[in-house]
């Protein structure tokens, strides 16, 4: 009995041992399975996953395009948001100013900058009124006319500290760095007035001049140094003001029987005081540093210049672009002297005289005018193998016209880098500089003596006393390089005051001056 119930327990036991080992395999097995899947999720994902990166990587390489770069540009605008951000939370008066005064984001950013850096508080104000500087600053705002501004374009507060005191100097710092803008880089950009330039106004650090006028013993000397330095500019100003007190003056002392007498002189000085401020505003956007030797052609003179030092060492007759093919606003240097230079002549002018007469079959053209027909590769091709007829394109083949007396560009030419192909050069028609109206040209500007201003700059240059440019005139072509620093100016100015104090005027060839005046007086917003 007892042995039987011990095999039972015995065998109780082990069957026992056999189910947890079949449970234990059981569970393992259901384990085993899922992890299978996950793994298979797993590696299905990441393949997925290395798929789209070989196809991004393609596509940013066929595009050429670094996917590092645009990453972390993202990540510097998502920086820049979060910092926009933290800073109209810090303070919301700017927010509500920037929509309230329509204040642009280059301004925006440097009242951001400067207001940051005091902790958010007032520059110009105390208690109770503005500050010494604040005063200085509010009585030179108002005076923005003086220098043909509008005073309308400053959002000017009151002297007197108010409610929203903040606000109030906001406003003030506003209309500092705008006048600041405009009577250093110009109320309007060149582009607005001028289709072809190569101009760079030079703008002012907005919050450095925020900074320099809140805290200099002096701030009328920190707005003083903004206006252009150029000694024009400043008689311009003086001529502004004269003429806006003759206008005063006539008001009060003509009679009522003098009216028709009185508009027209209040017409007449009207139109003056419009060219000065259109003159003024261009002064603005030439470089602050116009060089001690430099060349000036200012185009409505039909003359260009030679300046050293402020005075004129040599001068002669320009032929300007015509008034659809205007003579583009240049600041640039010398950088050649080409004597006897070869005509590589532009499509348009192909398109517009030679095509013409090679269709109509004048056949001796190109010899009578030492042309070359060139393939794109320098190939020269002979003419009269070609089918004109069939030829629309002006640049299927190249036109260069061989240095002699037939060579529109004459003797010699200037280069000088800039944007639109423009050079100065010597012509193969002097006839054409008896003309009064010497707007002429295709764009380049052909001088009357040529020669004798190559000699003229190649003596600032040491490097060139050796070969003067009008010993070297023949049937081949020379290039010298200029390496003196000469730049040069294309400007254009109608309005001058001479040596006696006088108002010089010239036509308003390009309508420079109308555009200008018709932006100003029918638009006071900011450009």
């Amino acid at each position: 009995m007892i042995k039987s119930l011990a095999e039972y327990l015995l065998f109780r036991t082990a069957f026992k041992r056999i189910l947890i080992g079949i449970l234990a395999i059981a569970i393992a097995f259901v384990l085993s399975a899922f992890s299978a899947d996950d793994a298979f999720a797993e590696r299905k994902k990441y393949k997925k996953y290395r798929k789209n990166q070989k196809v991004h990587h393609r596509v940013y390489k066929r595009s050429g395009k670094n996917v590092r770069k645009k990453s972390r540009k993202r990540i510097r605008k998502r920086k820049t948001r979060r910092a926009r951000a933290k800073v109209v939370r810090a303070h919301p008066m700017l927010a509500k100013a920037r929509t309230e005064l329509k204040i642009g984001s280059r301004y925006y950013k440097a009242l951001v900058k400067f207001y940051a850096k005091r902790g958010y508080k007032k520059a110009w104000y105390n208690q109770i009124e503005l500050t010494s500087n604040g005063k200085i600053l509010l009585q030179r705002l108002r005076l923005a006319h003086q220098d043909g501004l509008d005073q309308a374009d400053y959002n000017l507060p009151a002297s007197k500290a108010t409610k929203n005191g903040m606000m109030d100097d906001i406003k003030l710092s506003f209309s500092l760095i705008r006048y600041g803008e405009q009577v250093q880089a110009g109320r309007l950009s060149p582009s607005r007035i001028v289709a072809e330039h190569d101009l760079k106004p030079v703008h002012p650090d907005l919050a450095a001049l925020l900074v320099k006028a809140s805290t200099s013993k002096n701030p009328g000397a920190v707005l003083e140094q903004l206006p252009p330095p150029h000694p024009q500019y400043k008689l311009l100003k003086a001529k502004l003001a004269n003429l806006r007190a003759n206008e005063k003056s006539a008001k009060i002392h003509h009679t009522k029987l003098d009216v028709p007498m009185l508009k027209a002189v209040i017409k007449t000085t009207l139109a003056r005081e419009d060219m000065i401020i259109a003159n003024m505003e261009r002064w603005r956007w030439l470089p602050r540093e116009l060089g001690e030797k430099h060349i000036w052609i200012n185009l409505p003179s039909y003359r260009l210049l030679v300046k050293e030092m402020g005075k004129i060492t040599f001068s002669t007759k320009g032929i300007i672009g015509k008034i659809d093919a205007p003579t583009p606003l240049i600041t640039s240097k010398v950088k050649n002297i080409i004597v006897n230079p070869f005509w590589n002549i532009p499509a348009s002018v192909v398109a517009s005289e030679i095509l013409p007469k090679l269709q109509s079959n004048q056949s001796d053209y190109l010899q009578t005018q030492s042309i070359k027909v060139l393939r794109r590769g320098g190939r020269i091709v002979d003419p009269t193998k070609v089918d004109w007829t069939k030829i629309t394109n002006p640049r299927s083949y190249r036109f260069r016209q061989s240095p002699g007396k037939q060579n529109a560009l004459g003797k010699l030419k200037v280069l000088f880098p800039n944007s639109h192909s423009i050079y100065l050069h010597d012509t193969n028609e002097p006839e054409l500089f008896a003309n009064a109206n010497l707007a002429l040209s295709h764009g380049c500007i052909r001088l009357a003596n040529p020669i004798g201003f190559a000699d003229a700059i190649a003596s600032y240059d040491s490097h060139l006393q050796s070969q003067m440019p009008g010993t070297l005139l023949g049937p081949r072509e020379r290039w010298l390089k200029y390496k003196a620093i000469l730049p040069v100016h294309l400007v254009y100015f109608t309005a001058t005051v001479n040596a006696d104090g006088k108002l010089v005027t010239l036509p308003d060839i390009y309508r420079y001056d109308e555009k200008t005046t018709a932006i100003f007086r029918g638009d006071n917003q900011n450009s």
